[in-house]
């Protein structure tokens, strides 16, 4: 028997072993029954159990290959890798166990972060193995997670085409056409897997996904409602169904929609923010409210309800009730820059200039990707009065989106402030030369320079050669 035998529909002659074996009974046990019984331990994680059938096993048959393997297997879900590697480097020169040793020894490099050597061993089972689809499918999987999608994707392909009953693998397959910006090979995908399994759920929610991820709300819509079809009752095709409406800006059908999950499932949190969502779209700020709440109780830790709670209530001109959800979310999820940029923000509405810089600077570490930052966090440090570090973050905004044309005009006024004209007056014109239309941000940052003839004759140059009004 394989190392990898599937114990999920178990026939009545090893539940009679099974309650032999749990039961004590004593009595004679082959090499193939204590096989069995360590496999099926070994699947259902019941590491203490599969102690005691290798310690039986082994003190009966103590070179049994077979057993060994078991052995290797065991270390190996005990993290034991060096000892579980000796053994398998023992037994790799038996014929008819290299597809037990090679898929072990690369799920081992798998489980320690090795992942070329996993990837190296996964296909050195490819011959060897009766039922290549699953080494196939350990070959999709680490390359998955080495951050490899493309070849990721041709190995799942390769064991769904081995068995197309795979279906367990369309999130993977999903990912991988997500990361490789595939979407329309994703729905053409999906697609073929409808008309080769029409009563597929799977098939039919992961074409709903990738319709969704498109962007093509109606046709998502579709692919949920015949996922629907075959399970009427399934919360996460709603939920994403509800998605699409909410695309398509249809905020109450996507109420309408979350409504039947929650008489489904009142205990889902996406549900429930999803909801809130919606009612904060029509601007139902008081169901807003509600729904935040109650995906908060469901789920204290979903750090976007927090956010959505702070978002809600500065709307309503309650900023210093939001400042405490906002600190709860960055509380939760510290990396996530978004919520230090609301924080920032909301600080410098409550005048806690130095906080709101603090918050800023957590943007920036956070790897924030937009352009945005960099002016905000520039115009609170002008706010301040601390020109010299407003032109820092300005330049260092430009060095990374040199086509960001508002903080060229921001750099020049922080630069004459600072009393560098020439530097500023350089700036400017560079910045002049790239579109002259956002001139006005100079004025709005340092209004005494709507006096300063020597800049209005610059701009004025400019408007002359561009005809602009």
């Amino acid at each position: 028997m394989s190392a990898f035998e599937d114990f999920s529909s178990s026939g009545s002659e090893f539940r009679d072993l099974l309650s032999r074996f749990e039961s004590g009974s004593e009595g004679f046990y082959d090499i193939d029954e204590y096989e069995d019984l360590a496999a099926y331990y070994l699947q259902h994680a019941q590491l203490d159990m599969v102690h005691q059938v290798l310690k039986l096993a082994l003190h009966c048959f103590p070179d049994a290959p077979e057993l060994r393997i078991k052995k290797a297997q065991y270390l190996a879900a005990l993290q034991n890798t060096q000892e579980a590697l000796v053994i398998l480097n023992q037994l790799e020169d038996l014929i008819e166990f290299k597809y037990d040793v090679y898929m072990i020894r690369g799920h081992i490099y798998s489980q320690i972060a090795c992942s070329e050597q996993a990837i190296e061993q996964f296909k050195l089972a490819i011959p060897h193995a009766d039922e290549p689809e699953d080494v196939y499918t350990a070959l999709g999987i680490e390359f998955l997670n080495a951050h490899k999608p493309s070849d990721a994707l041709y190995y799942l392909k390769k064991a769904l085409k081995e068995n197309p009953a795979l279906d367990a693998l369309y999130p993977d397959v999903f990912l991988c056409f997500e990361y490789t910006a595939q979407l329309k090979e994703a729905v053409n995908f999906f697609h073929a897997a409808t008309d080769h399994s029409p009563f597929n759920f799977q098939a039919w929610f992961y074409l709903g996904i990738s319709y969704l991820k498109l962007p093509d709300p109606p046709q998502a819509i579709k692919a949920f409602e015949y996922a629907l079809a075959i399970q009427d009752q399934s919360v996460v095709a709603r939920i994403n169904k509800a998605q699409a409406h909410y695309q398509l800006e249809q905020y109450l059908l996507a109420i309408e929609v979350l409504n039947e999950a929650l008489v489904i499932d009142d205990q889902d949190a996406q549900v429930y923010f999803s909801l809130a969502e919606a009612y904060q779209a029509i601007e139902d700020y008081n169901q807003a409210l509600v729904f935040y709440n109650k995906c908060i109780k469901c789920d204290p830790a979903w750090a976007d309800a927090w956010m959505g709670i702070a978002m809600v209530l500065d709307h309503l001109n309650r900023i210093t009730e939001a400042l405490h959800y906002i600190r709860k979310a960055v509380e939760i999820n510290p990396q996530e820059s978004e919520y230090w940029y609301v924080l920032a923000e909301f600080q410098q509405k409550m005048g806690f200039y130095e906080e709101s810089e603090q918050a800023f600077q957590r943007v920036i570490e956070c790897d924030y990707a937009e352009s945005d930052v960099w002016m905000d966090y520039g115009c609170l440090l002008i706010q301040m009065d601390l020109y010299d570090k407003a032109l820092d973050i300005f330049l260092q905004g430009i060095k990374q989106f040199p086509k960001f044309i508002e903080l060229y005009y921001l750099a020049a006024a922080a630069l004459l402030k600072l009393h560098q004209r020439q530097s500023a007056l350089e700036l400017l014109e560079q910045a002049l030369q790239m579109d002259i239309t956002k001139c006005e941000l100079l004025f709005e940052t340092i209004p005494a320079l709507s006096l300063d003839l020597e800049i209005l004759d610059l701009i004025n140059s400019y408007k002359s050669k561009d005809s602009w009004v």
